[in-house]
Protein backbone atom coordinates (compact mmCIF):
# COMPACT_ATOMS: atom_id res chain seq x y z
CA UNK A 1 0.00 0.00 0.00
CA UNK A 2 1.11 3.07 -1.71
CA UNK A 3 0.35 5.29 2.19
CA UNK A 4 2.21 2.87 4.46
CA UNK A 5 5.28 2.66 2.79
CA UNK A 6 5.09 6.37 2.13
CA UNK A 7 4.63 6.61 5.83
CA UNK A 8 7.33 4.01 6.63
CA UNK A 9 9.90 5.87 5.14
CA UNK A 10 9.25 8.77 6.61
CA UNK A 11 9.70 7.19 9.85
CA UNK A 12 12.89 5.53 9.22
CA UNK A 13 14.16 9.25 8.24
CA UNK A 14 12.93 10.58 11.59
CA UNK A 15 14.87 8.18 13.50
CA UNK A 16 17.98 8.28 11.29
CA UNK A 17 18.16 12.35 11.42
CA UNK A 18 16.82 12.87 15.62
CA UNK A 19 18.91 10.55 17.49
CA UNK A 20 16.47 11.50 21.21
CA UNK A 21 14.33 8.80 21.94
CA UNK A 22 12.35 10.18 24.77
CA UNK A 23 8.27 10.10 24.53
CA UNK A 24 7.81 13.47 24.10
CA UNK A 25 10.44 13.95 20.80
CA UNK A 26 9.06 11.00 19.35
CA UNK A 27 5.55 11.30 20.03
CA UNK A 28 5.99 15.26 18.53
CA UNK A 29 8.09 13.47 15.29
CA UNK A 30 5.71 11.01 14.95
CA UNK A 31 2.13 13.62 15.21
CA UNK A 32 3.92 16.04 13.29
CA UNK A 33 5.29 14.06 10.21
CA UNK A 34 3.97 10.44 10.20
CA UNK A 35 0.76 10.12 11.25
CA UNK A 36 -0.41 12.36 8.85
CA UNK A 37 0.44 10.42 5.83
CA UNK A 38 -1.42 8.02 7.56
CA UNK A 39 -5.00 9.58 7.97
CA UNK A 40 -4.60 12.43 4.96
CA UNK A 41 -8.55 11.94 3.43
CA UNK A 42 -8.99 8.59 5.54
CA UNK A 43 -12.78 8.80 5.58
CA UNK A 44 -12.73 8.68 1.73
CA UNK A 45 -10.35 5.93 1.96
CA UNK A 46 -10.22 4.41 4.91
CA UNK A 47 -8.73 0.45 4.07
CA UNK A 48 -11.52 -2.49 4.21
CA UNK A 49 -9.24 -5.55 3.60
CA UNK A 50 -7.44 -6.75 6.67
CA UNK A 51 -3.73 -6.97 4.95
CA UNK A 52 -4.10 -3.20 4.10
CA UNK A 53 -5.41 -2.55 7.69
CA UNK A 54 -2.70 -4.24 9.01
CA UNK A 55 -0.04 -2.21 7.08
CA UNK A 56 -0.82 0.83 8.80
CA UNK A 57 -1.16 -0.04 12.31
CA UNK A 58 2.22 -1.84 11.60
CA UNK A 59 3.74 1.69 11.24
CA UNK A 60 2.34 2.98 14.53
CA UNK A 61 3.10 0.06 15.59
CA UNK A 62 6.86 -0.15 14.58
CA UNK A 63 7.28 3.40 15.99
CA UNK A 64 6.06 3.27 18.76
CA UNK A 65 8.22 0.63 19.81
CA UNK A 66 11.61 2.72 19.37
CA UNK A 67 10.37 4.89 21.88
CA UNK A 68 12.68 4.80 25.06
CA UNK A 69 11.37 1.92 27.75
CA UNK A 70 8.57 0.55 25.56
CA UNK A 71 10.12 -1.96 23.40
CA UNK A 72 9.20 -4.32 25.84
CA UNK A 73 5.57 -3.54 26.21
CA UNK A 74 3.14 -4.56 23.76
CA UNK A 75 1.39 -2.32 21.23
CA UNK A 76 -1.90 -2.24 23.37
CA UNK A 77 0.24 -1.41 26.00
CA UNK A 78 2.40 0.66 24.71
CA UNK A 79 -0.98 2.88 22.90
CA UNK A 80 -2.13 3.17 26.09
CA UNK A 81 0.55 4.58 28.32
CA UNK A 82 1.52 6.62 25.58
CA UNK A 83 -2.39 8.13 25.29
CA UNK A 84 -2.69 7.06 21.63
CA UNK A 85 -5.68 5.64 19.98
CA UNK A 86 -5.16 2.58 17.01
CA UNK A 87 -5.17 3.75 13.87
CA UNK A 88 -8.21 2.17 12.92
CA UNK A 89 -10.09 3.51 16.00
CA UNK A 90 -8.66 7.09 14.82
CA UNK A 91 -10.29 6.22 11.22
CA UNK A 92 -13.63 5.08 12.63
CA UNK A 93 -13.65 8.57 14.56
CA UNK A 94 -12.93 10.61 11.02
CA UNK A 95 -16.32 8.85 9.63
CA UNK A 96 -18.33 9.58 12.40
CA UNK A 97 -17.42 13.25 12.52
CA UNK A 98 -17.53 13.40 8.89
CA UNK A 99 -21.00 12.10 9.08
CA UNK A 100 -22.15 14.75 11.24
CA UNK A 101 -20.49 17.24 9.45
CA UNK A 102 -22.60 16.11 6.31
CA UNK A 103 -26.30 15.82 8.41
CA UNK A 104 -25.55 19.08 9.67
CA UNK A 105 -24.67 21.02 6.26
CA UNK A 106 -20.99 21.59 6.87
CA UNK A 107 -19.72 19.13 4.59
CA UNK A 108 -21.17 18.23 1.20
CA UNK A 109 -23.49 15.57 0.38
CA UNK A 110 -22.05 14.11 -2.71
CA UNK A 111 -23.11 10.72 -2.55
CA UNK A 112 -26.63 12.10 -2.12
CA UNK A 113 -27.38 10.39 0.89
CA UNK A 114 -30.80 10.87 2.72
CA UNK A 115 -31.25 11.33 6.12
CA UNK A 116 -34.42 11.04 7.64
CA UNK A 117 -35.19 10.92 11.78
CA UNK A 118 -36.58 7.07 12.64
CA UNK A 119 -38.62 7.28 15.69
CA UNK A 120 -37.19 4.27 17.38
CA UNK A 121 -33.52 4.17 16.06
CA UNK A 122 -32.74 7.94 15.82
CA UNK A 123 -31.06 9.44 12.51
CA UNK A 124 -30.85 7.49 9.53
CA UNK A 125 -28.86 7.49 6.36
CA UNK A 126 -30.36 5.81 3.17
CA UNK A 127 -28.00 5.62 0.53
CA UNK A 128 -28.56 5.52 -3.15
CA UNK A 129 -28.58 1.71 -4.30
CA UNK A 130 -25.83 0.15 -6.67
CA UNK A 131 -26.55 -1.25 -9.93
CA UNK A 132 -28.07 -5.00 -9.30
CA UNK A 133 -26.12 -6.22 -12.15
CA UNK A 134 -22.71 -4.79 -11.16
CA UNK A 135 -19.70 -6.43 -11.48
CA UNK A 136 -18.72 -8.48 -8.10
CA UNK A 137 -15.37 -6.28 -7.19
CA UNK A 138 -16.76 -3.02 -8.21
CA UNK A 139 -20.03 -4.54 -5.90
CA UNK A 140 -17.02 -5.02 -3.43
CA UNK A 141 -15.58 -1.44 -3.21
CA UNK A 142 -18.99 0.37 -3.59
CA UNK A 143 -20.28 -1.92 -0.32
CA UNK A 144 -16.52 -0.91 1.61
CA UNK A 145 -16.71 2.92 0.65
CA UNK A 146 -17.57 5.23 2.79
CA UNK A 147 -20.93 6.09 1.16
CA UNK A 148 -22.12 2.97 2.19
CA UNK A 149 -19.91 2.45 5.20
CA UNK A 150 -19.64 5.38 6.89
CA UNK A 151 -23.41 6.66 5.62
CA UNK A 152 -25.23 3.20 5.51
CA UNK A 153 -25.77 3.34 9.24
CA UNK A 154 -27.49 5.53 11.72
CA UNK A 155 -24.27 7.54 13.12
CA UNK A 156 -26.14 6.23 16.92
CA UNK A 157 -25.96 2.77 16.27
CA UNK A 158 -22.25 2.99 15.22
CA UNK A 159 -20.86 4.81 17.94
CA UNK A 160 -23.21 2.25 20.56
CA UNK A 161 -21.79 -0.29 18.56
CA UNK A 162 -18.31 0.63 19.59
CA UNK A 163 -19.19 1.37 23.54
CA UNK A 164 -18.15 5.36 23.45
CA UNK A 165 -21.55 6.49 23.05
CA UNK A 166 -21.39 9.18 25.82
CA UNK A 167 -17.57 9.70 24.90
CA UNK A 168 -18.18 10.47 21.24
CA UNK A 169 -21.39 12.48 21.34
CA UNK A 170 -19.74 14.75 23.89
CA UNK A 171 -16.80 14.86 21.54
CA UNK A 172 -19.04 15.23 18.24
CA UNK A 173 -21.11 18.10 20.59
CA UNK A 174 -17.72 19.76 21.42
CA UNK A 175 -16.84 19.92 17.93
CA UNK A 176 -19.51 21.64 16.79
CA UNK A 177 -18.06 25.25 17.88
CA UNK A 178 -15.00 24.52 15.68
CA UNK A 179 -16.52 22.84 12.85
CA UNK A 180 -17.72 26.20 11.73
CA UNK A 181 -14.19 28.18 12.36
CA UNK A 182 -12.44 25.28 10.49
CA UNK A 183 -10.20 26.11 7.34
CA UNK A 184 -11.41 23.59 4.13
CA UNK A 185 -8.07 21.92 3.08
CA UNK A 186 -6.20 22.16 6.12
CA UNK A 187 -4.86 19.25 8.04
CA UNK A 188 -4.87 18.48 11.41
CA UNK A 189 -2.60 15.84 13.06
Amino acid sequence: MKTSSEARRMAAWALRAFKDRSVNTMLTLYKSLIRCKLEYCSPLWSPYLIGDIQALESVQRQFTRRIEDMAQMDYWERLKKLRLMSLQRRRERYTIIQMWKIYNGASPNSTNTRFYHHERLGIRAEVPSLYSGAQKSISTKYFNSFGVRGEGRTIVEYITERGQHGIYIGYVQGLAGTVAGSVPGQSTC
